[in-house]
């Protein structure tokens, strides 16, 4: 078997040793495969079933079914596949507390990602960039050895 991912979807294919239909289960869970595509009657010994509608950063679970001509069922062993989570965080309550010769940034992010500071003196010369934070919702960061009385970007 083998699985081509695409934007939201997945192709399942496999290969049967005499003529059979094609159809595949699948869910979020190996063990309730709930959802079941249209059999696709022709009787071929190359199968190729599209999954649409798939929801970003999740992992899915499948199976595929073939009956032949004499109605004998074949069904693989479950196997898995993901969908990458192409939408990038959307970035919030963005503040900037400013003391002496440091300041605290922080933001929030609608879905778990990671974090960092870009920031220099001019916009287009943004020079000074903090480690990355860990995975999170906020993300919290503590500039130092800034100069006093002086724009920062």
């Amino acid at each position: 078997m083998e699985n081509v991912l695409g934007q939201n979807s997945a192709t399942i294919t496999w290969k049967t040793d005499e003529p059979a239909t094609s159809q595949v289960a699948y869910g979020t869970s190996e063990k309730d495969l709930v959802n079941l595509t249209l059999e696709d009657k022709a009787l071929v010994t190359e199968h190729k079933v599209l999954l649409a509608k798939l929801a970003n950063g999740t992992t899915y679970y499948y199976q595929v079914i073939s009956i032949d001509a004499f109605g004998n069922k074949a069904k693989s062993d479950v196997g898995k596949f993901s969908i990458a989570d192409n939408t990038p965080p959307v970035i919030s309550k963005v503040a900037a507390l400013p003391k002496a010769e440091t300041a605290v940034l922080s933001f929030d992010t609608n879905d778990e990602a990671t974090g960092l500071i870009a920031y220099g003196l001019a916009k287009d010369k943004l020079t000074s960039i903090t480690p990355a934070s860990k995975l999170g919702l906020k993300h919290v960061f503590n500039l130092a050895d800034l100069k006093q009385s002086t724009k920062y970007y």
